[in-house]
Order: C-alpha cells, then structure tokens, then sequence
C-alpha cells in the first residue's frame, strides 16, 4: 500500500510538472506575440499592407541607390578624364548646393496651392534628376553646360526632399506619419549603404560615363514608379463607378417592376 500510495504521488508530481511547463512556455509565447505585435506597431510594418506605400518605398530606394554617385562621380570624372583643376570642380558641389537651397524653396511654395498634386511635381523632379545624370557626361567638356546641368540637378533633387514628407502625409495621415518617415529613411540608408559600392564597382570595370547613365536610369524608374500610383487610381475609380452604376440600374429595375 505504501508503495503503491509512493508511485502515485510520484505520477502526481510528474503531471504538475508537466502542466507548470506547459504553463510557462505558454506564457513565453504569448509574452513573444505581444512583443512582436507592439513592435510591429510601433515600426508602423502595417503600412506595408498599402500598395501605395509600398510604391512610394520602392520608388525612394530605387531614387537613393545611386544618389550619391552625383556628388562624387562628376568630381573625378572632371579632374581625371577631362582635365579639370580641383577648384573647378569643387564649385560644382557649391552650385549643387545653390540649386538645392532655391529648389526647396520653389517646391515648398508650389506645395501650398491645393490645386497642385505634390506626387506630379516628385515625378517630374526624379525625371529631371535622370535627365542630368544622364548628360553629364555629355556635357562635361564644356564647363559652363556641366554647371547649367549640375545646377538643374540640384533644383530637381530638390522635390524629393521638400515633397516626400507630405506625400506620405496625405497618404497615411498625421497618426502613422512618423512611422511612414521613419521607415523610408530606413530605405534610403539600406539603398546609399549599396549604392555607392556598385557605382563603384560600375564606374571601375565600365567607366564613370556608364556609372552616371545608370544612376540616371534608375532615377527615371523612380519617378515611373510611383506613376504607377495613378494608373491603379484610375483603375480603382473605374470599377468603382461601374459598382455604382450597377447599383442604380438594379435599384431602377426593381422599382420598374415595382410599377408594373
């Protein structure tokens, strides 16, 4: 009896045990999901749920991944290839930073009209960007056309910076815009992390005129990226005013019948 009372207390002790375990490893993944839940909240990673967003992601990373390619390549490629002096060439990157300074401010103003749609003035920007890096090297050997062609740059990069942040206002409202920002910065540092090593892996095996018209080429993608955004619009008013013209055909058939 004392054995068989022994044995059972033992059974007992071994199903509370197993029960506590379960217990815990329970609770360590339900303590896991709310994390994961509250830090996905917190990054905002909903907004992936949007195709718009994601639009406007892919177009920021296609635009930063060879951005910074124009702030260098053009320097050497003046010095190097065409035979330019230092100062020159370093007065390039003071009109860059001239033609940004205005470009903000022109963009900014545009933004304020309610009749202007900021995403058109983003695509016309990342357009005019792919335009000037294409013909930099081009234009280079006259030093003047490099300067007008520098300069356009710079007042074109400027829509997406003055722009972004209210396109993403618009499109997400003031609740998610940090997250929003936040997560398209995240992009454009991933993008100029491995941007700027495959510009240079370009630029050394091709040349600096092919790096500049590849960097220009996916500037153009950017800008055709995001006009994908009005095409699904259209699309999306389209089936929605057909919705609605359905609607009011059942509702004066049914009343028609209703008549007769």
């Amino acid at each position: 009896a004392t054995s068989i009372s022994s044995s059972s207390s033992e059974s007992e002790d071994a199903d509370s045990s197993i029960l506590y375990h379960r217990h815990r490893r329970l609770l360590f993944y339900r303590k896991g999901l709310s994390f994961l839940h509250t830090l996905r909240r917190m990054l905002g990673l909903q907004l992936f749920r949007d195709y718009r967003y994601v639009l406007i992601f892919i177009s920021q990373f296609l635009f930063y991944l060879f951005y910074d390619l124009i702030y260098f390549f053009p320097v050497d490629y003046g010095e190097t290839v065409i035979g330019y002096t230092k100062k020159q060439m370093t007065m390039l990157v003071t009109i860059l930073g001239v033609g940004q300074f205005f470009g903000q401010l022109f963009f900014g103003i545009l933004a304020n009209y309610s009749f202007i749609d900021e995403l058109i003035l983003y695509n016309i920007g990342a357009i005019l960007c792919s335009v000037a890096s294409c013909l930099i090297p081009f234009v280079a050997y006259s030093y003047v056309a490099l300067i007008m062609t520098i300069l356009l740059f710079g007042l074109a990069v400027s829509a997406n910076y003055a722009l972004t942040s209210i396109i993403l206002a618009n499109m997400c409202g003031l609740e998610l815009l940090t997250s929003a920002y936040g997560l398209i910065l995240l992009g454009q540092g991933l993008s100029s992390l491995f941007g700027p090593v495959l510009g240079g892996w370009i630029a050394e095996h091709y040349g600096y005129k092919t790096s500049l018209i590849v960097a220009g080429i996916f500037m153009g993608l950017s800008g055709c990226v995001t006009t994908i955004l009005y095409i699904l619009q259209y699309l999306h008013d389209r089936k929605k005013h057909n919705k609605t013209d359905k609607t009011v055909n059942t509702n004066m058939t049914i009343i028609t019948s209703d008549n007769l």
